[in-house]
C-alpha cells in the first residue's frame, strides 16, 4: 500500500497491490478521498507468481514517487 502526495501539482493519489485468494494478483488505485477507485486482475499460474506479480507492482509505483504505507494509512520509515 502506497501513497504519492505533491500539492503542487494536484496529485494525491493512492495505490493497493497483494495477491488475492485465488491465483493472481489484484492491483488498486486511485485519488486520496475520492468516492471510487479502479482496480485490476492480474491472473498468475500459482501464488508465487502472483506474490511476484504483487512485489513489481510494488516497485514499479515505488518508482513513480510513491511512499510505502502500512495498512493503518500510515507512512512507514
Amino acid at each position: 500500500m502506497g501513497r504519492r502526495i505533491n500539492p503542487t501539482k494536484n496529485c494525491f493519489r493512492w495505490y493497493h497491490a497483494r495477491p488475492p485468494w485465488t491465483l493472481g494478483c489484484r492491483g488498486a488505485w486511485g485519488r486520496i478521498g475520492a468516492a471510487t477507485d479502479r482496480h485490476r486482475f492480474y491472473p498468475t499460474a500459482d501464488h508465487d507468481d502472483a506474490e511476484r506479480w504483487a512485489q513489481a507492482l510494488i516497485r514499479r509505483n515505488m518508482k513513480r514517487g510513491y511512499q510505502p504505507m502500512d495498512a493503518g494509512g500510515c507512512e512507514t520509515s
